[in-house]
């Protein structure tokens, strides 16, 4: 039985108060806010530039125990023409896996994106393998549509990542790519009562078997608005909390 987890991208935006953030709650106060009602971040600085440890630390010590970190891997990982294991790109990956040690039990999955417009899936898995183990992997493709195959999808399952699904129709698929855990980002401006009831069916669904990460686009629209953005993120921790 696994957990569902939702947040959003971030969580320093002003533009969430009152809805959100109460009006007199500073600035330096928003994540620890944000982690009594949300479960879970995704980190979006970690794609231009390590961070260091101390930051990590601070984040890591403004959220309860049971909140997780969901990390963007860093663009020299992923985001390059030449997907190849060389000794520099390495480098780079045990850099980066050691600063994330330092949000200890409150790492979540790292988010891996490749905007490649060409299938590479043999360098994706040797990629992937070349990761460390201990950590589950989402794969973002930008270019799903040539790169999002079942034997993909299935050879990286075994590898230990599973496929992002980003979503921009509205509606849920039957189920989710498979792999130790799975990873939504909801990228729709708004949707209706009855998709984010579909969604909520389907999270619980394959919660059944391995923990959920969701991610609600949160850029545009109010934020006291239960079907976009950091209200809707709300919502579904709200029907969720508590279950395992």
């Amino acid at each position: 039985m696994g957990r569902i987890r939702v947040g959003t991208s971030g969580w320093a935006y002003k533009a969430w108060k009152p809805e959100f953030y109460p009006s007199d709650l500073p600035q330096k106060g928003f994540l620890e806010y944000y982690g009594t009602q949300l479960g879970s971040c995704e980190i979006n600085a970690t794609f231009y530039r390590r961070q260091s440890d101390e930051t990590f630390q601070k984040w890591r010590d403004a959220v309860p125990d049971d909140f997780k970190f969901a990390i963007k891997g860093h663009r020299a990982i992923s985001y390059t023409l030449d997907l190849s294991i060389t000794e520099r790109k390495q480098e780079i990956i045990s850099g980066f896996a050691e600063s994330l040690e330092n949000l200890d039990q409150k790492l979540g999955p790292v988010m891996l994106q490749f905007p490649h417009k060409d299938p590479q899936p043999d360098a994706v898995i040797a990629l992937v393998d070349a990761l460390p183990s201990s950590i589950p992997y989402a794969l973002d493709f930008k270019r799903a549509d040539v790169w999002d195959t079942s034997d993909l999808r299935n050879a990286l399952a075994v590898s230990g990542a599973t496929v992002c699904f980003s979503d921009r129709s509205g509606d849920p698929p039957k189920s989710l790519p498979p792999g130790p855990v799975a990873y939504v980002r909801l990228r729709v401006e708004r949707y209706s009562e009855s998709q984010r009831s579909a969604w909520l069916e389907l999270l619980r669904k394959e919660a059944a078997e391995r923990d959920v990460y969701l991610y609600v686009k949160h850029e545009e629209g109010p934020a006291d608005d239960p079907l976009a953005g950091v209200a809707l993120a709300r919502w579904f921790t709200e029907q969720v909390s508590g279950e395992r």
